[in-house]
């Protein structure tokens, strides 16, 4: 009897079975290119909500940087103008503000051990507003009344608020985030008024830093010595006490130009309200007088002809005036830069973000669904492309083809087109992502562009795209290659 040898089967390298994978996908072109086009799609969305979301991001922080110089011009005028409240006072005390604290500590006149205990105080007390402001709605009715925790804790100096108070901690079971009772009551009942006596004689020396720089000043209003700053402004303002930092030539520049912007809005406002210039402006924007207002006037206000007209209007009215074609124009572009800065922030103060994931919650959410849709999506399109091609694995099985090797073939076939696909859903994420910022955030988006998080979003998203194409692969494949050849051949 002849003996029957079996010898081992060939096993093909790496680059057999890749190049047999792309030999065929070119065979099966328009199935290829639909497997393509769906992971494209999918990887594109799931790029598309990456990277708006940190580009989104980026550029309101950067609008509120830009507006860093706005707010600090308002801030000057209120300080020069009145003293900081003593809710103001106690908030810099306890968040160690370092340029007011330096500034408190010249107008206290106390000593540096009384004005360190002062400062520990406000931070001792802020956690607890912290901790009584958080307390669910409900116990915050209880505890706090119609009251806020400043309010209650000033209360509690007096000895009979405070035992009302810990009363109603005890009755709920709550106890403050304090030592000990003696603790409480010590910080509650001596350090507090201690503190608010401080905080008195840091407004009062506030108050004669304010005369001070009015004096230095002629008695002009902070708006109008802020945009005219006379020579000697900054050494007046260091003088009585105000931290007006390293670089004082350079910040009093930038307050004087944003100081003038205020100045020539005090004056357009009440010309715009006289009959002569409201009747000139009605008939320019073919409104009634009665809508003319600085907003339409400064929307209007686009070009060096326009500005001309409105100068000549106002000078007829008021011959004194000193506002200008060319200053008008200017205070057009400001205004509107700052109303686009500010419709780019949003109503909340953006903040830095730490790491590409360092995303809103709602952010995040939204990433993990789109990612969910693209991986259905995948794996849909693969097990598409498996199960309808049993035929021809059952043909590879009987001329000799292993399981592993069908395997291999198959996953090397997702990897090749999620690779594409992902290649391709990037590029068009991405700049679906950049125009949709363009449209709603404006300009704004390309200085603000965040090039290494998007490369690395989009990377992560081309490494998705190729991940979930080559796992999708395996189940179908898996069962595909464990198939008998005679029963894959009968799969319709």
């Amino acid at each position: 009897m002849k003996p029957i040898i079996v010898q081992d089967q060939v096993r093909l390298g790496v680059g057999r079975c890749v190049g047999l994978s792309l030999s065929g996908m070119s065979y099966r072109m328009f199935r290829s290119m639909i497997t393509v086009s769906i992971l494209a799609l999918a990887v594109a969305f799931l790029s598309h909500v990456l990277c708006y979301s940190l580009l989104e991001q980026s550029t309101r922080l950067r609008a509120y940087e830009e507006l860093t110089e706005y707010r600090l011009v308002g801030q000057w005028v209120t300080r020069l103008r009145s003293a900081d409240t003593p809710a103001q006072v106690q908030e810099a005390l306890a968040a160690s503000d370092l340029g007011r604290v330096a500034e408190y500590r010249r107008w206290s006149g106390a000593s540096a051990e009384a004005f360190e205990g002062a400062r520990e105080t406000a931070e001792r007390l802020d956690a607890l507003y912290a901790y009584l402001n958080n307390l669910p709605l409900t116990v915050r009715g209880v505890v706090l009344g119609d009251l806020d925790a400043r309010q209650i804790l000033q209360g509690a100096q007096n000895p009979g608020a405070y035992e009302t108070l810990m009363s109603k901690l005890g009755d709920l079971n709550l106890r403050m985030p304090v030592e000990d009772a003696g603790a409480l009551r010590s910080l509650v009942q001596e350090s507090q008024p201690a503190m608010w006596a401080m905080i008195e004689s840091i407004r009062q020396g506030h108050a004669r830093a304010i005369e001070e720089v009015r004096r230095a000043g002629g008695g002009l209003d902070p708006v109008e010595l802020l945009a005219t700053s006379p020579p000697q402004l900054g050494r007046a303002i260091e003088q009585a006490g105000f931290a007006i930092g390293d670089e004082a030539e350079s910040t009093l520049r930038s307050l004087k130009s944003h100081a003038q912007r205020l100045v020539d809005v005090q004056q357009l406002k009440p010309l715009l309200e006289t009959s002569s210039v409201r009747a000139a402006m009605a008939r320019r924007l073919s409104i009634n007088p009665r809508e003319v207002d600085l907003t339409r006037t400064i929307n209007w206000l686009r070009n060096e002809s326009r500005a001309k007209s409105l100068a000549d209007e106002l000078v007829k009215q008021d011959p004194r005036t000193e506002l200008s074609a060319t200053r008008l124009l200017a205070l057009a572009e400001s205004e509107r830069k700052q109303d686009r800065l500010e419709s780019i922030q949003g109503t909340t103060e953006p903040r830095a973000r730490q790491g590409l994931l360092d995303l809103p919650n709602w952010t995040r959410w939204l990433v993990l669904v789109s990612f969910l849709v693209c991986a259905i999506g995948v794996i849909n399109a693969m097990m598409m492309s498996v199960t309808e091609r049993f035929t021809e694995i059952a043909t590879m099985k009987c001329l000799g083809a292993l399981d592993g090797f069908l395997l291999l073939m198959f996953f090397f076939e997702a990897a090749i087109q999620g690779l594409l696909g992902g290649l391709v859903g990037v590029v068009l994420g991405v700049g679906l992502a950049v125009l949709r910022g363009w449209i709603t955030l404006g300009t704004l988006v390309f200085p603000s562009m965040p090039w290494s998080d998007v490369l690395t979003g989009g990377a992560l998203s081309v490494a998705a795209g190729l991940l979930l194409g080559a796992v999708a692969s395996i189940g179908p494949a898996w069962t595909a290659a464990r198939l008998a050849p005679m029963e894959a051949m009968r799969v319709d």
